[in-house]
């Protein structure tokens, strides 16, 4: 079994993961967005998970020869699933040609020799997706207080331009803090806004409190972004963690984070990725088929869109969006929400 302390530091080991895909991303021409630290903040350790990823990708490409998902919502032609993918959408051109060439056989090598795998993409488009969201809050709603909760190796701080007199706050576990703290700082990196960073544990220890000890100020409004931490938690926890937020957001705050339906822990097409992670000691935990409802509760109004919706496609997801209408199927969201001036009942 694994111990709640190792859990910790696998799930912090994720950071160097997420910032060895931001510095591929940043070596790209085309790319969405500059991260000049993230090479050195991904380390061995980074490249270390890139390949165990890649690994993983590898055996969800043949298991995907073993069964077969197949969804339809009544229109002629059109159905969903591995290994034989039949879809009515607009895609790049040079994958269009790769799928017409393909044969119901082997769309599953088309697919697995792309230039992006769908992890790494879909990481690179979630991260141009939030510095959009926080950049937009800052400055159309003049919200000078960001709180980035499950920072790991996030360089925001450091690499957005900021509206003057931004306070960016964000919260981790306190080792890795220090060690992007010290890295940064052996290359000369500055800060583009007024920033402190706090570690702390996120689920059992006080940081609401040591947050408003640092400068927050929870009648002011604020923009909240978690990224990448909320299905490593338990349901208890989870909701938990969004109520604190609820606490400490003043009307008109922004929110943001990333979540997963039920379906991504349980549907055959996810399988090997749910028990890859479980043996690396992070297993996903929790689930959220309705963002939308949950916040509401709480006095938000959310919005939750999926990888290759318009809002968060920037012209490189190339695979078709299976609508919310069709039932069983896994999906990821990118969730954004504004904090409403009353709560309905």
């Amino acid at each position: 079994m694994v111990s709640e302390n190792n859990e910790k530091e696998s799930l912090a080991s994720t950071a160097y993961w997420i910032a060895a895909v931001r510095a591929h991303e940043t070596e790209r021409i085309d790319r969405l967005f500059d991260d000049p630290w993230a090479a050195l903040l991904a380390g061995q350790v980074g490249q270390g998970w890139l390949d165990r990823i890649a690994t993983i990708q590898t055996q969800a490409n043949r298991m995907s020869t073993d069964y077969r998902i197949s969804l339809h919502w009544g229109k002629p032609g059109q159905e969903w699933g591995y290994p034989a993918l039949r879809f009515e959408t607009a895609i790049p051109k040079n994958l269009a040609d790769a799928f017409e060439r393909a044969s119901p056989e082997n769309l599953v090598d088309v697919l697995a020799h792309r230039e992006e795998a769908p992890t790494e993409l879909g990481t690179v488009i979630r991260t141009k997706f939030f510095d959009d969201f926080l950049l937009h809050a800052t400055r159309e709603h003049e919200i000078r207080q960001v709180v980035i909760l499950a920072s790991g190796m996030d360089t925001r701080a450091f690499r957005l331009t900021w509206p003057a007199h931004t306070r960016l706050f964000e919260i981790d576990q306190s080792e890795l803090l220090l060690q992007k703290r010290q890295l940064l700082a052996s290359v000369g990196a500055s800060v583009t806004c007024w920033h402190r960073s706090i570690g702390a544990d996120l689920v059992e220890g006080p940081w609401s409190a040591t947050l408003m000890r640092t400068g927050f100020d929870p009648h002011q409004k604020s923009v909240w972004l978690i990224e990448g931490l909320l299905p490593y938690l338990s349901e208890s926890a989870v909701l938990h963690l969004l109520d604190r937020v609820t606490a400490l957001s003043a009307p008109g705050s922004r929110f943001g984070f990333t979540t997963a339906n039920g379906e991504m822990l349980t549907s055959p097409a996810t399988h090997i990725w749910v028990k890859s992670m479980a043996e690396m000691g992070i297993p996903w935990l929790s689930a959220m088929d309705d963002p939308e409802a949950l916040l509401a509760k709480r006095g938000w109004v959310a919005t939750a869109v999926q990888l290759g919706e318009e809002s968060a496609n920037f012209d490189r997801w190339p695979y078709p969006v299976v609508p919310r209408s069709v039932p069983n199927f896994p999906r990821s969201w990118l969730v954004t929400a504004v904090k409403r001036s009353s709560v309905k009942n």
